[in-house]
Parts: C-alpha cells; structure tokens; sequence
C-alpha cells in the first residue's frame, strides 16, 4: 500500500497511530535512526503524531515505503514480528490515506498554484509555436517522480518575474518569427575546416618546439646555474633538453623572445605553456596521423576524442550560424561517408546543440561509402 499527501497549512492527527506504533518502530529501529546516528539521514525521533508540514508527512510515506519493500529493518538486525509489522504497514497504510484526503481538503478556498516547467512549456509551444528553456524556472521536486506535487508549487514575487521573463522572450521570439516568414538564408560549411586547425595545432606546436629548444640553451648557461640545478633535481631522468625551463621564462637569462605571432604570444605565460604541453605531447604521434588520412582536403575525419577541444577539436565537427540569422526552422543536410576500416559502432553521426553537454537532435546511421558520400 502506498500513498500520497499534498500541501497544507492547518496540523492534523495521525489517526490510528498512536504511541504503541512508535514504541514500536523505537524498538526495532531507533538503533541506527537516532540524533547520533541517523542512517539515511532519517531519525525515528523526528515522527511526530501530529502532521504540520508536508515534511512530516513524508516522514510517515518512508517509513511505509520501508516496511512495505520489506527494507527496514535490514536483515543482519533483529526483526520486527510479522503479525506485529503487518499491523503496523495497515495502520499506517490507512492513516496515509487518511490524511492524504485531509490535506487535500481546501474547505472551498480557492489557491492558486504555479504551472510547472513541463506545463508552462508545452502552454507557450501551444500558444506560439515556440520551444523556450525553462531551467531557469524553480524545480518541481514532489514525491517520486511526480512533477504536479501541491507542495511544490508555490509560487512567490521573484518566481512571478521569472515566469514573466520567459513570456516575453516567448513572444518576441514569435514575433521575429512572423516578421521573418519567407525569409530564407544559407549557409554551407565545408568540413576540410577542420584540416585547417590541425596545421594551425602544429604549426603552434612546432614553434613552440623551436623556442623551448632555445629557452633550454640559455637555461644551462653558468649564470642561470640555480634555475638549472633546481630542475634537474625535480626531474633527474630528463635531458636537459627537455627540462621545463619555460617554467622560470621571466627569470632566465638570456632568454629568447616570444614570437610575435599573436597565436605564441603565450609561450611567456608559464601555465598556458605547461597545459599546451600536457594535453599534445601524449596524443602527438595520433594528431600527426590524422594530416596522413585520405581526402582531407574535401572533408573531415571525426576521431577518438583526445586532446581537450579547446586546443583542437578531434571528435566532432562544429560549425556556428551567424548571430544575425532570424529564428524559425532549418534544414540541416550532410554529405558524409564511413571509412572502410571503420568499426560497427563508429558507423553513426549524431546532430545536436552546443558541443559540451549536447542537446541531443538526432542520430544517423552513415551508410555512405568514400567512394560515395
């Protein structure tokens, strides 16, 4: 048996449990549920007899749903006699339902609850044929998986402006809709793009190559010793060729200047320099695979994942649309094909919105060949 309470502002008695029940439960499970030790975050001194909040109540709903799924109390403690938990699981049974229709009872006032996020975008959709976020809405936590919960849907002055937020951007955007209808822009995105940053990567790379090169020649020099010496001690196996000296770049001297070219303009910054570094010397030999693949000067290869995308991005394509683009719907089509060596679960391209935590649209099996996109 399970039940379900609702919001209310007037306390009212459990009925039929009483101080027996709560002997009961203090006997068989106040060991682990007490204010020292609370499993679960759940103390059994906590249940009061008379319910003043939904809070209460859903203390009663878990202890019911405990017993009930047989959980409480765990199997490695003393157990609660069957004739004595079967009394106790229909008496709190019945109270809950009791009580779910006590709370429920408005007595004729009229209150006013909140749409919910699911509700409030579905109504705006239907209205003006808009899709809007809604996560800036309050959540809907209820009981379970519910998201109609009386209890969750108050309402007050700030969640009033957000709701109001929402519309208006609801409506301007419906009316860019109709000051756009018939207007139709284009945009093609050729995937060799991706080849472009892949040079630029190791162009970067190379440069920054040369220039430590030239930083570690100066670094061993007599009057940078200390540097030296203090290197070699954290990093004993490594020549002194590859010694981090653009850790102490500032402080080295003789040192070389940084290339003027604004995309090495970091190499004096000696975080930005070591993250660099980090993040392309275990991929190198692969990222330098990828300029040896077939036709990437008509397209591009989605690989494995590996450096951090902010450097090159390896396991997806991504192109922006111009800001200026009005809303409405688009068509998106693609011209893609499989490698012959590629594996069945690498056969798939999946379309979606912003590349970190995407936004899923839709999954594509790639049936085309190399030979025929």
């Amino acid at each position: 048996m399970t039940a379900m309470v609702g919001a209310s502002e007037t306390s009212h008695a459990l009925s039929g449990i009483n101080s027996r029940h709560l002997d009961l439960l203090n006997t068989y499970c106040a060991s682990c549920h007490n204010e020292k030790k609370s499993k679960g975050k759940f103390r059994i001194d906590e249940l009061s007899l008379t319910i003043q909040t939904t809070n209460d109540a859903e203390r009663w709903q878990k202890v019911l749903n405990a017993l009930n799924a047989g959980e409480m109390p765990p199997e490695d403690e003393e157990q609660v006699p069957p004739l004595e938990k079967a009394d106790l699981v229909d008496d709190l049974g019945l109270a809950m339902v009791t009580l779910r229709k006590k709370m429920s009872d408005r007595h004729g006032a009229i209150a006013m609850s909140r749409l919910n996020r699911r509700e409030y975008r579905n109504t705006l959709r239907e209205l003006l044929g808009v899709e809007i976020n809604v996560s800036q809405l309050p959540p809907d936590h209820g009981l379970g998986n519910y998201d109609t919960s009386g209890s969750s849907l108050y309402i007050s002055s700030n969640q009033i402006e957000s709701y109001l937020e929402l519309g208006r951007e609801a409506v301007e955007e419906a009316i860019d809709r109709y000051l756009a209808r018939g207007v139709t822009v284009k945009h093609r995105h050729e995937g060799e793009e991706l080849t472009k940053k892949y040079r630029a990567h190791f162009k970067k790379w190379d440069a920054s190559t040369k220039w430590r090169s030239e930083l570690a020649k100066a670094g061993v020099q007599t009057v940078n010793e200390k540097i030296y010496k203090s290197l070699k001690t954290k990093h004993p196996s490594r020549q002194d060729k590859h010694l981090p000296f653009y850790l102490h770049f500032d402080e080295i001297s003789g040192a070389p200047a940084v290339p003027n070219d604004s995309a090495f303009r970091f190499f004096d910054n000696p975080t930005r320099v070591d993250q660099f570094i980090s993040a392309s010397a275990p991929n190198h030999s692969y990222l330098k695979r990828y300029l040896n693949l077939p036709k990437i000067e008509q397209g591009a290869f989605i690989t494995i994942p590996t450096i951090h995308p902010n450097q090159l991005p390896t396991g997806y394509v991504e192109y922006h649309l111009p800001p200026g683009w009005p809303p409405g719907k688009y068509k998106v089509r693609f011209r893609v094909a499989r490698a012959d060596n590629a594996p069945e679960d690498r056969r798939f391209l999946e379309f979606g919105l912003r590349v970190r935590n995407v936004d899923l649209l839709s999954a594509h099996e790639v049936t085309g060949t190399m030979e025929d996109p």
